[in-house]
């Protein structure tokens, strides 16, 4: 993350959450498929936090999510 993100994530969780990134790159097979793994986690974190299934365009940030 760049520098203005990282501040702004460590301002809105506090501590409470930690990104950790890899160093090395992997294949584009491996990279795809940990990608799609990822939204589907982003996608279900969602639908907990809201207490029902996120909009696409609340999942692509085009509207606030409510």
């Amino acid at each position: 993350m760049g520098k203005i993100m990282d501040n702004k994530f460590k301002r809105r969780y506090g501590g409470k959450m930690v990104m950790v990134y890899s160093g090395k790159r992997e294949s584009p097979a491996n990279e795809k498929e940990r990608n799609t793994q990822l939204a589907k986690v982003y996608e279900n974190v969602l639908t907990e936090i809201l207490g029902r299934m996120a909009k696409p365009e609340e999942l692509v940030g085009l509207t606030r999510i409510k």
